[in-house]
Parts: structure tokens; sequence; C-alpha cells
């Protein structure tokens, strides 16, 4: 079977090691200049072609054996810890916003191995308050180093609870005679 990533040396880039995808043609620096650390690094995202579900495994084992909570932490334990330090009214808020039935959607599945269909679903069933909090426990998670990168970026759809209605051209134009009435100098008034 071919492998699909192979790795190089780039003399001219001072003896850094680099990648090539050959479906793709991609090429990248896998930032080593050590051949062994680079011919590992390749060597385990060829491993990743063959066993993709055994590799999730593996990489959940590691990533346990890093730090202990790490494959069962769940979005609920990341809610509950944000209101730890919480008080009077912004814990209500925070309390609210718990119980909100589209984080039913992602309470108890795994920061770690959540994508970003999982918190779109839980976009699209909620509130427009839903989407402040739901950003707000992701960084909250980001930050504490539950989250290895951040899932919810500005170039999500927009939830439909945004939508901007445009203006009534009616509307527009007495908008724009009383500025015009305002702004215009005292001799000159409309």
């Amino acid at each position: 079977m071919k492998l699909r990533y192979r790795a190089y040396r780039r003399d001219d880039r001072d003896g850094m090691y680099y990648y090539k995808d050959s479906g793709t043609g991609d090429r990248e620096s896998l930032e080593t200049k050590d051949p062994e650390e680079a011919e590992r690094l390749v060597g385990h995202m060829n491993e990743t072609m063959k066993n993709p579900h055994l590799n999730h495994q593996i990489g959940m084992t590691y990533l346990s054996a890093a730090e202990p909570h790490y494959a069962s932490r769940t979005w609920g334990y990341v809610m509950d810890h944000i209101m730890k330090d919480k008080k009077g009214s912004t814990l209500e808020r925070y309390q609210r916003s718990r119980n909100d039935p589209a984080f039913e959607l992602i309470e108890e599945k795994l920061p770690a191995t959540t994508l970003p269909e999982h918190l779109t679903e839980v976009l699209e069933a909620g509130r427009p308050a839903t989407n402040v909090y739901l950003r707000r426990y992701q960084n909250h998670a980001f930050g504490m180093g539950w989250l290895p990168r951040l899932i919810l970026l500005r170039q999500l759809p927009t939830p439909p609870f945004f939508v901007i209605k445009p203006i009534a051209a009616g509307w527009t134009m007495r908008f724009k005679r009383r500025i015009r009435r305002k702004f215009a100098p005292s001799n000159q008034r409309l």
C-alpha cells in the first residue's frame, strides 16, 4: 500500500523536515530537525489514514494519561464549573442558561470530541442568549485547557434569530428629512 505522507529534509530551510501529502500535493513543515522525530510524526499521520476509529481511542488514551479527567469531563461539568465563582444576578443568569433545553444536546458530550456541527445544532435549537452563553462556555473550557482548540469561530453561519430585516422605504425617507431639518443651518430650516 502506498503511503499518503512522506517526510523530506530541506537544506535551504536550515535542515528543517517537511512532509508531502501525495493525495493533494500539499507540503508543510514538521517543525523539527530531528530525522527520527520527523519519521515518527509522518508514521502517525499515515497511521491515521488506516484506522481512524482506533486512532481516536489511542488519542483519548494519550490525553487521559496526560490529564486524567480529559476523557471524562463533559460540557455539563464545564457549565457547572463556570458558575462556581459567580454570585448574585450573574449566577442567576448562568443558572437560567444552564436550564436552556438547547444545552441538553451537548451536556453529555466530551469537549475534546465535540465537532462544530454539535455546537451549530445547539445554536439552531436555542434562543439569542444561547449563542452568548455557548461561546462563554467554550471560552471557559479553552481557557482551562479542557478544549484543544476553539470550535465556534466567527465564520459559522449566523443563527436564524440574527437575521436583519430591511428597513421600509417610507421610514428611511422620514428619517432622512428629520436629520436634514436637525442639522440644517438655522436660516435654512425646512
